[in-house]
């Protein structure tokens, strides 16, 4: 393929159009390549984070030399917009979404949306090779968190009506995993998210077709590392259940893996790691991440410290982290 050279500001949609995701439909590199419509390799110059219209959303904008399409064309100025930045003391941050910095050597896995002049990343953190390796770091916790540390969220009054009951299980589930961290249900709201207002809001939305289930979209300062804010979006576009039924997302599955992402764990992305609730990918029919393993339980206690439950001498965490 002949190669181009080119500068192109790339800006990933936001919203409705942007795949944004702490919950992932995993995708072989076979599948990103094929469900991708561009593939784009070049070298990130600049990086600009800023406030959208409404002051409710960060979002950043990268800037990349462009050397070739691998896969598709494109015009000479593509649009795309990652969520999450910083913006002076405060920040935002989205599960899945890698971070871009100036010189890093890119690969993009991109899909068109609605407006043909805007890309969505496939996959999230998949459709992303930075200088080599995938676009996301692989650890459990990086330093933000909740002070005091609990959690008091609102369920969208728009969610059908065994939701609710669904959503509060997974929270319980997290209360009762043996550090400080307390989950309390506010009751229902007409508010949607993400919306930094200041209210941790549970609802539905149009997360795209990148291979987004769900996404937690979180607040913090700069320079505390304190979250101020955690908003839940289960993907409209999927078929969904409470019962576990084939062919469907369980509620519960994967609402208790998002509510994680309130405690400010990460994803996992390891094969050993694929039991844990923090694992990185679903699939319909999957109701194992109900219930929580050792490195999720170990994971709030590091954070938050030790509450009720208490780790058998010699446990290992999924850090690798041996308790006393």
């Amino acid at each position: 393929m002949r190669k181009q050279s080119l500068a192109v500001t790339l800006l990933l949609a936001l919203g409705a159009a942007g795949s944004v995701s702490a919950m992932m439909i995993e995708l072989s590199p076979t599948e990103l390549t094929t469900q991708a419509d561009v593939v784009v390799t070049g070298t990130v110059t600049g990086v600009t984070s800023q406030w959208n219209d409404s002051r409710s959303v960060i979002y950043t904008d990268v800037a990349l030399s462009v050397e070739r399409f691998d896969k598709g064309t494109s015009d000479r100025r593509v649009t795309l917009r990652v969520p999450g930045g910083e913006v002076g003391d405060i920040g935002m941050a989205v599960e899945d979404i890698p971070a871009f910095a100036p010189g890093q050597r890119v690969t993009l896995h991109l899909l068109r949306t609605a407006d043909r002049a805007v890309f969505e990343l496939l996959g999230g953190w998949q459709g992303a090779v930075i200088d080599g390796k995938p676009g996301q770091v692989y650890y459990s916790y990086s330093g933000y968190h909740r002070s005091p540390a609990s959690c008091s969220y609102y369920i969208n009054s728009s969610l059908p009506s065994d939701w609710p009951t669904a959503i509060q299980a997974g929270g319980a589930t997290w209360s009762d995993a043996g550090s400080a961290f307390r989950f309390s249900y506010s009751g229902t709201t007409d508010r949607t998210g993400p919306t930094g207002d200041g209210y941790n809001v549970i609802c539905q939305g149009d997360l795209g077709g990148g291979g987004t289930i769900a996404a937690n979209y979180y607040w913090y300062n700069r320079k505390t590392k304190v979250v101020s804010e955690n908003d839940i979006v289960f993907n409209s576009r999927l078929p969904w259940s409470t019962s576990g039924a084939p062919g469907y997302y369980d509620v519960q599955n994967i609402g208790t893996h998002e509510m994680g992402h309130c405690l400010v764990l990460n994803d996992l992305y390891k094969s050993y790691q694929s039991e844990m609730t923090m694992y990185g990918y679903g699939a319909t029919g999957e109701t194992k991440k109900q219930t929580l393993e050792f490195g999720d339980k170990d994971g709030a206690k590091y954070i938050y410290g030790a509450g009720l439950y208490k780790a058998a001498p010699g446990t290992r965490s999924a850090s690798g982290a041996v308790t006393d």
